[in-house]
């Protein structure tokens, strides 16, 4: 390894990362790059040690409050009246279905075995849609179910 790959090798790693057999290698036969490296780490950990100025308390947790506070809020939110619309227009678009002239006719050609796939494909869609709600609304209901089991 040459000299520029060693110190190349030694910048590209993060501070308190133990160095790569080769790097060593070349500090156990280099007494330059030794040197230098050796500086350098010395130089960071005075940095680390030393602060400019001293804290009187600590304000981190302060600054957290702050700095996620000040963002806004990309979530959109729907009505429950949007959401039992939806539910009602799955529910509607299936008993629709069965009643349509393509259906009468699939059926016709297919015989009774159309309707298991479609059952299957509409208990999938209802829990998707199922799991969709109770995930954007967990809040609301851990709070209603708390209203409702206090009082049993």
């Amino acid at each position: 390894m040459k000299c520029d790959d060693a110190l190349q090798r030694f910048l590209e790693m993060d501070n308190r990362e133990s160095f790569p057999i080769s790097l060593r290698f070349h500090m156990l036969h280099c007494a330059k790059c030794r040197t230098e490296i050796e500086t350098f780490r010395h130089a960071c950990d005075l940095l680390l040690d030393d602060s400019p100025f001293e804290m009187r308390r600590d304000l981190s947790g302060l600054i957290l409050d702050k700095v996620t506070g000040d963002y806004p809020s990309y979530r959109r939110e729907m009505s429950y009246a949007r959401w039992f619309l939806a539910g009602f227009i799955i529910i509607a678009s299936r008993l629709a279905v069965s009643y349509s002239d393509t259906m009468v006719s699939l059926q016709g050609h297919y015989g009774g075995r159309l309707e298991i796939p479609l059952n299957i494909v509409l208990g999938l869609v209802v829990s998707i849609y199922a799991v969709l709600f109770i995930g954007t609304h967990v809040e609301e209901l851990k709070r209603i179910a708390r209203l409702y089991f206090k009082w049993l």
